[in-house]
């Protein structure tokens, strides 16, 4: 079989929660928004937003967020629907947060259990980037309008309030776009009590190491059971995923050996290759794809070096980069930087 050599377009196989939409449908209703209007445009049925356990394309879900902001004419429709998003609207993530002893415990289920939100391809992270203060960034890719990111902000500061207390004060808030005459900083102002930085290589609150620290009054035995669910929830959309997908997902998480994600998969190398190639894809493309994607939004980052680059791609040493990244941007590393940063 030919395998497939151009860009892996699976995107529209990404989906996003019912509930999560419903949340956000109803936060635009309250907003004074035509939600008939808006789900008509997004193509989303009544039989499946009245499904809890449906899930939407991820190609309906930004779909409905361009008609958000055509619809409202507003320009700053993203910080007004995370001020009115009902909690709730990360579903399970904010409930085992709320159980959790620490914030490194948080940042491990935001990480974990995200895709049941959506499977947005966001890079969450959390970074220190000086003595005394750390990043929460999270970065999607192009598809993502700006306008999510804005709402994501807002809720994730109002979250962060409830899990940590009211009192919780970020020493910043980044943004990966800009602003403009319609959409100004101060708009922004009225909904983030922070300085404000935009045009930023990621979107992050920036948070002190003490506040990261504090403790988080743990109830052990509910988080073991909101775990457990959260735990049947990733398997059963995992199973729904073509394997191309969750071979994507695990090269994603890190892993870039074909014996590595053979051996999480529970099956051998041979089964895997011959999966794959049943749906046009062989893995050395697929690893080749995530690598690239990757590349750019790291080398977009000033903050990392190349050699740090070159590990986080799996890469043994700098050399290995170099010579991939000539093949896919026809620059070096150190090129494609001064050249698009």
């Amino acid at each position: 079989m030919t395998m497939c050599k151009t860009k892996i377009k699976i995107d529209s196989e990404y989906t996003v929660a019912i509930s999560h939409i419903n949340n956000l449908l109803w936060s635009c209703q309250a907003l004074g928004l035509s939600t008939e209007t808006l789900k008509r445009d997004a193509k989303l049925s009544t039989q499946q937003l009245s499904d809890p356990e449906a899930r939407a394309s991820t190609k309906q879900f930004h779909q409905l967020w361009q008609s958000i902001e055509q619809l409202s004419n507003m320009p700053d429709i993203g910080l007004q629907i995370g001020q009115n998003l009902r909690f709730g609207h990360w579903g399970l993530i904010e409930y085992i947060s709320l159980n959790a002893s620490n914030f490194s415990q948080v940042m491990g289920i935001i990480i974990r259990y995200w895709r049941l939100v959506t499977e947005d391809k966001k890079d969450i992270n959390l970074t220190p980037i000086d003595d005394n203060n750390v990043a929460l960034s999270f970065l999607g890719d192009e598809t993502i309008p700006a306008i999510v990111y804005q709402a994501d902000m807002v809720y994730l500061d109002r979250v962060l309030k409830l899990i940590f207390g009211p009192d919780l004060q970020p020493v910043e808030f980044w943004f990966y776009h800009g602003c403009d005459a319609n959409l100004n900083e101060s708009h922004f102002k009225k909904v983030l009590n922070a300085p404000l930085r935009f045009n930023q290589s990621t979107n992050a609150v920036i948070l002190t190491q003490e506040q990261i620290e504090r403790p988080i009054n743990q109830d052990s035995a509910l988080m073991k059971i909101l775990i457990e669910q959260a735990e049947k929830r990733l398997k059963a959309l995992d199973q729904q995923l073509t394997m191309t997908l969750r071979v994507t997902n695990l090269i994603e998480s890190g892993l870039s050996k074909l014996s590595e994600v053979a051996k999480k998969l529970h099956m051998s190398e041979r089964t895997l290759q011959r999966r794959l190639e049943k749906e046009g894809y062989a893995f050395n493309d697929i690893l080749n794809q995530v690598q690239k994607d990757k590349a750019q939004k790291y080398l977009i980052d000033n903050t990392l070096s190349i050699k740090e680059i070159s590990f986080l791609l799996g890469f043994q040493d700098e050399r290995g980069f170099y010579s991939a990244a000539k093949r896919w941007f026809g620059l070096s590393p150190k090129d494609y930087r001064v050249k698009y940063v």
